[in-house]
């Protein structure tokens, strides 16, 4: 009996002095109405789809809500060219989607509006793909049978445009001997040696760079032995280069930088959208292949 009272005591203690060192923060944050948010990566040549959702609480845990009758128009050259069309997607996100595909050297400005939200705009021009002057590497990638590293040097015909931004992605497409699709591999197979600053966290093998003349990286192979398998007919070893608008680049600086961790640093994500939040950006792209396996 006196062993548990002794306990208790000694556990209510423990309560109290725990208690009193604890503090109270009361959390303190304004209440944003309603808005528009807008999300658009375009390639030229290729059709606009446009993800338009309501922003939400920062305690909301919902998904976001994406409004089936929105009214967004698509722009060319500063002329209405068309209204763009909702698609569900999964019975959940929807996008808007155009007819017409965006043309190189042009202007396009798109607006959305939702009831009585205001009116969000964004304006981005386009361009013509890449020119890339030449690739080197130092050393055949059919040659690296499990793992190894390659110098990849990259070269970009210059324009008379002053400021030009490049996103380089390396991938291999793998075809398996008894599937017709195709299989896309990079982030357990390829490791970029770069400064952390050049790195994209999502992706080891993309680099974003805003200097076009000097592009110049180390990639770390591994896992290689599994091209060999028997049940891999080909292989096709890829370096994709993207010429981003500008506001494409700062929106995949800053977005890169945020973060997978609640308990980071906030960070500010770059956005170009009047009225409202999100990014509208343009790029056009040049692939370059080389074979590891089989033909193509």
């Amino acid at each position: 009996m006196i062993s548990f009272l002794r306990n208790s005591i000694f556990i209510l203690l423990s309560v109290i002095i725990f208690s009193s060192c604890l503090k109270k923060y009361d959390l303190d944050f304004d209440q944003v109405g309603k808005n528009l948010t807008l999300n658009a990566d375009v390639e030229t040549d290729h059709t606009v789809e446009a993800l338009i959702t309501l922003t939400k609480s920062p305690l909301d845990y919902d998904n976001y809500i994406t409004p089936s009758d929105a009214k967004v128009d698509l722009y060319e050259n500063g002329v209405w060219l068309e209204s763009l069309k909702y698609v569900s997607k999964n019975g959940q996100l929807g996008i808007y989607t155009s007819q017409n595909k965006i043309q190189a050297l042009k202007t396009y400005t798109i607006k959305a509006s939702y009831k009585d939200l205001p009116i969000i705009s964004a304006t981005q021009t386009t361009f013509d793909s890449p020119n890339i002057e030449s690739i080197s590497m130092d050393k055949d990638v059919r040659a690296i049978a499990d793992s190894g590293t390659m110098h990849v040097q990259v070269h970009i015909t210059e324009t008379n445009v002053k400021r030009r931004y490049f996103s380089i992605i390396n991938f291999f497409e793998i075809h398996r001997s008894n599937d017709d699709e195709t299989e896309t591999v990079s982030w357990n197979i390829i490791d970029i040696n770069l400064p952390k600053s050049f790195k994209d966290d999502r992706n080891y093998s993309n680099i974003v760079t805003d200097n076009p003349q000097n592009i110049s990286y180390n990639l770390n192979f591994r896992n290689m032995e599994e091209f060999q398998s028997d049940n891999v007919r080909a292989v096709w070893f890829y370096i994709e280069v993207l010429e981003l608008s500008e506001d494409g680049y700062l929106y995949k600086k800053t977005y890169r930088k945020r973060g997978d961790d609640n308990f980071n640093e906030p960070t500010l994500v770059y956005s170009n959208i009047e009225n409202g939040f999100g990014i509208f950006s343009t790029f056009s792209r040049t692939l370059q292949v080389f074979p590891v396996k089989g033909y193509r």
